[in-house]
């Protein structure tokens, strides 16, 4: 486009973007009625299948889980698919050492309780957990070892809250 107060060429349309430039520049065009105007939507549809295996998980039923880990915890398991522990070198760590050993069913949790890794488990699934004043640093600890910080911005910014509403309360 060639614009007479600059007399220079303007390569951009006027509701252009800088992602809607290089597209039709380098080939990736596609014509203006065909260009998705919600660009959240990849973003909200991998949140969407995220809760859906989330779902799955809390169901812990093994045919639609397709879980390939299981926690021993206080005698109880919790059952877990491999895919959510990446995010944590810690984990992915442990779980590799732990299968190399073909005998062992289970991997053991003795420094948590069922509780607490239930929760840091719904965490890692979901972004969210149930926190209380019971676990809140118990759950901080864990994001610590486990190399978890969202966990422990998380659980900073609920502790944060409440110290807040014990300052306003008194």
């Amino acid at each position: 486009m060639f614009s007479a107060k600059s007399k220079e060429l303007n390569y951009f349309t006027s509701d252009e973007d800088d992602d809607d430039y290089y597209d039709r520049k380098y080939g990736r065009y596609s014509p203006p009625s065909k260009v998705p105007k919600d660009k959240f939507k990849s973003k909200r549809n991998i949140h969407d299948m995220q809760l859906q295996r989330f779902e799955l998980f809390k169901a812990q039923d093994v045919k639609t889980g397709l879980f390939d880990v299981a926690f021993e915890i206080d005698g109880k398991k919790i059952l877990a698919n491999k895919l959510m522990f990446t995010c944590s070198e810690p984990l992915t760590s442990m779980l590799s050492d732990r299968w190399c050993n073909k005998d062992a069913e289970t991997v053991k949790i003795e420094t948590y309780s069922y509780e607490n890794f239930y929760q840091f488990l719904c965490f890692l699934y979901s972004g969210q957990c149930h926190l209380t004043q019971e676990n809140a640093f118990v759950l901080t600890d864990m994001s610590e070892s486990y190399g978890i910080p969202t966990l422990k911005g998380y659980c900073d910014e609920w502790l944060s809250k409440r110290k807040r509403d014990i300052k306003h309360s008194v």
